[in-house]
């Protein structure tokens, strides 16, 4: 056991103690988020090169649903293909997990409900669905107005449920995020705020960030391939799977330490 604050020296990891029974575990080499971001982009040709393959890890119906959604988008906006491959699309990227309803809150609405949802919110979608994340400053209001009404999980931590779905129903302005590497990534831990407003904030500073990423020379540098393989390459994607090969390279390092 260690106490509030301790260093592992076997991993190289601090524990700090959240509430009674838990901890929150911040590596090491993961405690400067600027210092992560140089780090990307100074070796981003690499991790570029990783994250060609990284879709092989997340097994077949991860991207088989995933891209079934993304055409079914195009081909029909908010049509009914669309709307229900997306639902099967965060089941299968885990935001649906069989269990007591009281001991996991991963768990999507009803179908109706969620269908519900997503058409409630077809104007807002309508009017964003061809913006990009470089214009992610014009739309700020209107974005936030979607992430706090989207309903499409029984969890009141929005970030992650809402990201994705918005990410495949606004494929070029929003990436998917996730606690295990996003929010890892830019926060040096994965704690999301319990308000709903906070949690909005989180979301666009990551998304600000991300749109810097893309900004950069480093990442307007990369020969960027379209091939049909792996996950539908929109420029938000591509930065998260980059951030998703640096956070497992980092993690596979702190496992040999």
């Amino acid at each position: 056991k260690y106490s509030s604050g301790k260093v592992c020296e076997k991993t190289s990891c601090s524990r700090v103690r959240i509430c009674a029974g838990s901890f929150l575990y911040v590596t090491k080499k993961m405690k400067n988020s600027e210092e992560n971001f140089q780090k990307l982009l100074e070796g981003i040709n690499k991790y570029y090169t990783i994250s060609k393959e990284v879709y092989k890890k997340f097994g077949g119906p991860s991207t088989y649903f995933h891209l079934e959604c993304i055409k079914a988008g195009k081909k029909e906006y908010l049509g009914g293909r669309h709307i229900e491959m997306l639902y099967a699309t965060l089941t299968a990227w885990g935001m649906h997990r069989i269990g007591d309803i009281e001991k996991t809150k991963a768990k999507l609405v009803e179908f109706e409900e969620f269908k519900k949802t997503i058409l409630d919110n077809k104007e807002k979608l309508n009017r964003l669905k061809n913006v990009s994340l470089i214009n992610l400053d014009q739309y700020k209001e209107e974005i936030k107005d979607l992430f706090l009404n989207l309903k499409v999980s029984i969890s009141n931590a929005l970030i992650v449920a809402n990201s994705k779905t918005m990410y495949h129903l606004l494929w070029d302005l929003i990436p998917p995020m996730d606690r295990e590497h996003t929010i890892y990534f830019f926060k040096k831990n994965k704690l999301v705020p319990k308000d709903s407003e906070k949690q909005f904030d989180l979301f666009l500073e990551i998304l600000i960030k991300i749109k810097k990423i893309i900004l950069s020379k480093e990442f307007q540098s990369l020969n960027i391939e379209t091939t049909n393989k792996g996950f539908f390459k929109s420029k938000p994607k591509i930065a998260d799977d980059l951030i998703m090969t640096y956070v497992k390279e980092i993690k596979e390092k702190d496992k040999i330490a």
